[in-house]
């Protein structure tokens, strides 16, 4: 479990930094724990594998307003996840990774302060 949390971390087009480098080591072993007490790693792996290997696309549009902040991904992400465009709020950032909250808790923040103003 250390390794898979870890490796997310470290898996980053930014320079490929340790997860010393990137988060605090409490933080990174309190992340961890949470996945290995609550056995919640096994579901999360198994959603990245079916998302990875599925032929059927993501039906997650719905009449709410939609919000999302990416963090340190491909540029593609967008024509992917927002095809039609029909997403309230999109934000793309260079850094923060796989865990935003932790590793740039501010500019996450922020973005969801944006967010939420915006909705009438």
């Amino acid at each position: 479990m250390l390794a898979w949390i870890a490796e997310k971390f470290k898996a980053r087009d930014s320079g490929y930094r340790t997860p010393d480098e990137s988060v605090d080591r409490d933080q990174l072993l309190a992340n961890v724990t949470l996945y290995w007490f609550t056995r919640s790693g096994e579901s999360s792996a198994q959603f990245y594998y079916e998302a990875q290997h599925s032929t059927v696309e993501p039906a997650m549009f719905a009449p709410v307003p939609t919000g999302w902040a990416v963090f340190d991904t491909h540029p593609l992400m967008r024509r992917v996840m927002n095809p039609t465009g029909a997403m309230a709020h999109w934000s793309e950032y260079a850094e923060g990774g796989h865990f935003p909250a932790m590793e740039q808790p501010a500019l996450l923040a922020a973005d969801i302060h944006t967010f939420f103003r915006s909705i009438p």
